[in-house]
């Protein structure tokens, strides 16, 4: 039987080989063809190679007519999105900085003020005269376990954590990258799976 990996499109951007180890090893169980040929097409539109950690391909729940099913999606983080931008030849550096700040929230259906961590990041491009500017409230992207816990990461680091979602929100909008940022999401999978290699 070929492996699921291989058939979906026969090209020279990884062997043969590669593609049989991520076949066993790089999926979740469970994934289906229709998955994984999707994410194969993804890692290998923006070139990232998941034998290298650039992309992971996670179980993640999703409404499909107004069911929840569990479905296998590509994300990777700022470290690719990096290494994305920089291939481009366009990239010309990023500014990060944090601070806390009184920022908006809904309480009960009213706005009020609170205090909260702000990461801002501004990323330039050679052919831009303005930077792409992103920024994120702590509160609102800090990842929580399913009982509601804040990760370990996310105490043991708040500052870079953060950042770490405002430059990855920059780096997609300036260089148009559409995969989804494993930075900003809130998932126990993804948590468990990603947060050691950061």
């Amino acid at each position: 039987m070929n492996n699921e990996v291989e058939v979906y499109k026969k090209s020279d951007w990884l062997s043969k080989e590669e593609k049989s180890v991520i076949d066993r090893q790089f999926f979740p169980q469970g994934a289906t063809i229709d998955d994984k040929r999707y994410c194969m097409q993804v890692a290998e539109a923006f070139g990232l190679n998941p034998i290298l950690k650039q992309i992971y391909f996670i179980p993640r729940k999703t409404k499909v007519d107004d069911k929840w099913v569990e479905k296998t999606e590509p994300f990777t983080g700022r470290d690719s999105f990096l290494l994305i931008a920089h291939r481009t030849g366009l990239f010309n550096g990023l500014e990060t900085t944090s601070e806390l700040r009184e920022v908006p929230f809904l309480n009960q259906g009213k706005w009020d003020i609170k205090k909260d961590l702000v990461a801002i990041c501004k990323v330039y491009k050679k052919n831009c005269d303005l930077p792409f500017v992103a920024e994120v409230n702590y509160s609102e992207y800090v990842q929580k376990k399913s009982n509601g816990e804040v990760t370990k990461i996310w105490i043991d680091m708040p500052i870079t954590m953060i950042k770490k979602v405002a430059e990855s929100q920059a780096l997609r909008k300036a260089f148009n990258i559409t995969i989804n940022s494993s930075d900003e999401i809130q998932n126990d999978i993804i948590e468990a799976k990603v947060s050691e290699e950061k």
